[in-house]
């Protein structure tokens, strides 16, 4: 099946652009595209759990483990 690309011009500041890079840094992302791609999917699927009542944990380094917590998502 072959998604459809669609177009979309955003203006971003100079602290998105830092995200962006060091998403597509992480990922190994060709392109800026990709890494908003790849974000913009992450995020959704992060919001869905959370409005659905599940919980996302992290655990850091130390090996304790934190809630994350997405602004505007309940």
């Amino acid at each position: 099946m072959s998604q459809s690309i669609r177009k979309v011009t955003m203006g971003l500041s100079e602290f998105d652009i830092r995200n962006v890079e060091e998403i597509q840094r992480f990922t190994h992302a060709r392109t800026k595209a990709s890494a908003v791609s790849y974000s913009l999917a992450l995020s959704a699927q992060l919001a869905e759990m959370i409005e659905k009542g599940s919980e996302i944990l992290i655990k850091d380094a130390h090996g304790e483990t934190h809630k994350l917590v997405l602004s505007n998502v309940s």
